[in-house]
């Protein structure tokens, strides 16, 4: 009689202690469903953080750090050589851009880069990528962009709306550099803006600090 008590306990025991794996067995399933999600939600933010694309496409826009969400409204390609002395520097790319801030700090950095205290949001910019080729045996240098002239009048200088414009670029012999420039167009005028001029500064000899030449300036439809 005590064995066979003694063989039902021990049957009790086994099958509660199976029922308990199983259990375990069915929990452990649990986490990978999440995982699962917690991977498509990082896909899915990943295109949202990729902030460092270059923008090529109407419609196309990238979160960034500095200045906030940035659209592309307009690009074109020219694909245009301006001389300046041995210098030829191309046109890349001409872009209108929307910009949408969404700090305080990020309108503060657009107030100083921009040199406008009246940065509005969303506000509108033209961005100009070129490339600067050497093609003499001394390392010369571009200084920078004079200015941007609309086809409504304004005129985006160094002083009142143009980014990056004073940076000289020094390029080494017989190589090419790629550069950027970026300016404020004024409210109302971005749907108005369909033709620019680009007026860039002289180059110099860097060894022997002398003017090297001079660029003219040069207009593009951007539409």
């Amino acid at each position: 009689m005590k064995k066979t008590i003694i063989t039902c306990m021990s049957a009790l025991t086994l099958a509660l202690i199976l029922a308990g794996c199983g259990n375990n067995s069915n929990n452990t399933s649990k986490p990978s469903g999440k995982s699962a999600r917690i991977t498509n939600t990082t896909a899915g933010k990943s295109k949202h953080r990729a902030k460092n694309e270059t923008l090529l496409k109407i419609g196309q826009w990238k979160n960034d750090d500095n200045w906030g969400k940035i659209t592309l409204e307009k690009i074109v390609f020219p694909k245009s050589v301006i001389k300046d002395g041995p210098l030829e520097i191309s046109i890349d790319n001409i872009s209108l851009r929307k910009v949408q801030p969404h700090t305080n700090d990020q309108k503060q950095l657009a107030d100083y880069k921009l040199k406008n205290s009246k940065v509005t949001s969303p506000y509108y910019t033209i961005h100009i990528n070129y490339a600067v080729k050497n093609t003499s045996n001394d390392k010369v240098q571009l200084n920078g962009l004079k200015s941007i002239t609309t086809n409504t009048g304004q005129k985006i200088k160094s002083n009142s709306g143009l980014f990056y414009g004073d940076k000289a670029t020094k390029v080494a012999p017989n190589t090419t550099k790629g550069a950027s420039a970026e300016g404020l167009v004024e409210k109302g005028d971005e749907s108005k803006a369909n033709k620019i001029t680009l007026d860039f500064k002289g180059s110099i000899d860097t060894e022997e600090p002398q003017s090297t030449g001079s660029a003219e300036p040069m207009s593009f439809n951007l539409k």
